[in-house]
């Protein structure tokens, strides 16, 4: 059976014990799954994963079937003048779990905590030739609004 919900909950079920073997392997897999967003994700390495996790606006949801990550998606979530709010990222399921509802499953618990957390309202972005994804998106609710969404790369970082 495969299980949703945030990676420090299950971590353990992953065999995590903080050991650096296990934790590689956690880390190379979700490279892998990142590398199917995008050939220039940049490469996560242990302590940037951690990083990540100690971040207490972060929150990493996964599906993990055994021991195997088979898609995952974080929730970020900030303030502004506007108010509380979040942004959806990095969804992907792995293409041999496509088809099994896991994507929703996914989204579906980073609303929840969004809206646990007190957010006003979720954005998220996805590639126009992503129709699958923007297809669960619009069945989830969310709403195609009339904006343009610019990014200015700095340093060496990927502009995609």
């Amino acid at each position: 059976m495969i299980k949703v919900a945030l990676f420090n909950e299950i971590s353990h079920e992953l065999g995590n014990t903080l050991l650096v073997d296990v934790t590689s392997r956690i880390v190379e897999r979700i490279n892998n799954l990142l590398r199917q967003l995008s050939v220039n994700a940049p490469y996560w390495t242990i302590g940037c994963f951690a990083e990540f996790l100690r971040q207490s606006n972060n929150h990493l949801v996964v599906a993990i079937d055994g021991k195997i990550i088979a898609g995952m998606g974080t929730v970020i979530l900030s303030y502004s003048l506007m108010g509380r709010h979040a942004r959806i990222e990095d969804v992907i399921v792995d293409k041999p779990y496509l088809g099994k509802g896991l994507g929703r499953k996914i989204v579906e618990e980073l609303i929840r905590i969004a809206n646990k957390e007190g957010a006003r309202w979720i954005d998220l972005t996805s590639n126009s030739s992503r129709v699958g994804a923007l297809k669960l998106y619009r069945s989830l609710g969310f709403k195609d609004v009339a904006t343009n969404c610019l990014r200015l790369a700095l340093g060496e970082q990927d502009s995609s």
